[in-house]
């Protein structure tokens, strides 16, 4: 018997005796967000949801970005709880314990390890990454972006995380003999997509309807033998799970809270309470305080600003005034307080930064300044070119590249702690970290 032969078989024969396995009770939870042990600080997270699965009891960390909606996180918790938790054997649940799933938006960094501009979606050993924006919508894929927007339900998701579950269970092997011997043209130089594609299939991930009344346990079974030998092997084949669409809402606008650190000051200055700075704070909400010394906690729902209950006037709402699209100031209780530009100084930028993870050299550089004033960007691979200091835009802080820059012409955001300290550069839409 051939190897080959022998592996169909054996998964086509074992897979349609099993006992089921039961997964227990689980439960999804959002808590205090718990900073990320899988590529640490490489995105802000804003959002953290707790899934816990039991028999075994394993933990899953899903992280949302700014712009990411609760019902995306709670949905990604959904399809992570079902595809795990309809695994057939704890040996193979257990192996997920800590995966890390970030849920991103276009605005985000692409992928790390990837040289491909776009590249916004991923699963593998630890971590998934999944961009929100082509989940149950009509858009365009960003490493394709000349290609016309398409509708999308979860055959992302679904495809990534197959990623993550053939490369944590090393199943690589396994693939390759099934596929290459299921698909009259295989290619394998795709090799890795055939796992991602079929659970697509099995899960029903873009959504279609059960066409003469076909149940999906019908659509699975007719697969071809070995890939459906292949799936049942791993997953519960009476599970019914699949995903949904219902009741997907816009992504959420959220707003930036470090953008709205600074000065401020009402438009007639009557009074020490005219004067007022804003500080973010650890637990990620806002503190407005004035010359007076009065303080009081800024909070935001639902990409809506409102003061705390210790603020002296109760729950209000704050208004975030824009000019041009740009942040011009802030309104509360009737007045408009101007936002007080508040330019960055060389020296508040000079040091060492690191894109995490550092994979080259390109990836940690030195910001200096030379005695005739010129500032530097230089990297451990050697290649350096000049960068100029920005403060002539209105509301905001900025450096900029100049042709010398192998990236050409490039702006620099520059973001700053609720101390109004440098804290990280912004730079080919990869954030630096200063050190």
């Amino acid at each position: 018997m051939s190897r080959l032969f022998y592996l169909s078989f054996i998964l086509s024969i074992c897979c349609f005796s099993m006992p089921l396995k039961s997964v227990g009770n689980t439960s999804a939870q959002a808590v205090s967000i718990r900073q990320p042990t899988e590529i640490p600080g490489y995105y802000d997270v804003q959002r953290y949801l707790l899934l816990e699965l039991q028999n075994p009891s394993i933990q899953i960390h899903i992280y949302g970005t700014n712009k990411v909606s609760t019902w995306m996180l709670n949905n990604v918790s959904q399809m992570v709880e079902n595809m795990i938790g309809g695994m057939n054997y704890s040996s193979h649940r257990v192996q997920f314990n800590d995966h890390h799933i970030f849920v991103i938006t276009d605005d985000d960094p692409d992928v790390p390890y990837s040289s491909l501009p776009g590249h916004k979606n991923t699963g593998t050993i630890g971590f998934t990454i999944l961009n929100q924006t082509i989940i149950c919508a009509e858009a365009v894929d960003t490493l394709y972006p000349d290609l016309p927007p398409t509708w999308r339900a979860w055959d992302t998701p679904i495809h990534e995380f197959g990623h993550a579950i053939e490369h944590t269970l090393a199943l690589e092997t396994y693939s390759d003999s099934v596929f290459r011997s299921a698909e009259p043209n295989y290619n394998q130089s795709v090799a890795r997509e055939y796992f991602s594609w079929f659970s697509e299939t099995w899960f029903d991930a873009n959504l279609s309807k059960n066409t003469n009344g076909k149940t999906l346990q019908e659509k699975r079974s007719a697969l071809h033998q070995s890939i459906f030998g292949y799936y049942n092997w791993l997953f519960n084949f009476n599970d019914n799970w699949k995903p949904s669409c219902t009741g997907r809402p816009d992504p959420i606008q959220s707003i930036d809270l470090k953008q709205l650190v600074g000065q401020y000051e009402r438009q007639s200055i009557e009074n020490d309470w005219h004067k007022i700075n804003i500080s973010l704070q650890q637990n990620g909400t806002l503190k407005w305080r004035n010359d007076a010394g009065r303080e009081w906690t800024i909070f935001q729902s639902n990409g809506e600003l409102f003061t705390g209950n210790d603020c002296p006037y109760g729950i209000k709402p704050v208004q975030v005034i824009r000019k041009n699209n740009k942040l011009a100031g802030l309104k509360f209780l009737n007045d408009t307080f101007t936002r007080q530009l508040n330019p960055v100084q060389v020296e508040d930028i000079l040091g060492q930064y690191k894109r995490l993870p550092v994979t080259n050299g390109w990836h940690s550089v030195s910001i200096t300044q030379d005695d005739s004033g010129v500032i530097w960007w230089s990297n451990e691979n050697g290649f350096s070119w000049p960068i100029y200091l920005n403060n002539e835009i209105e509301n905001e802080l900025t450096l900029v590249t100049d042709t010398d820059s192998p990236y050409g012409y490039q702006v620099i955001t520059i973001e700053k702690n609720g101390l109004g300290m440098v804290t990280a550069l912004k730079f080919n839409s990869e954030l630096y970290t200063k050190q």
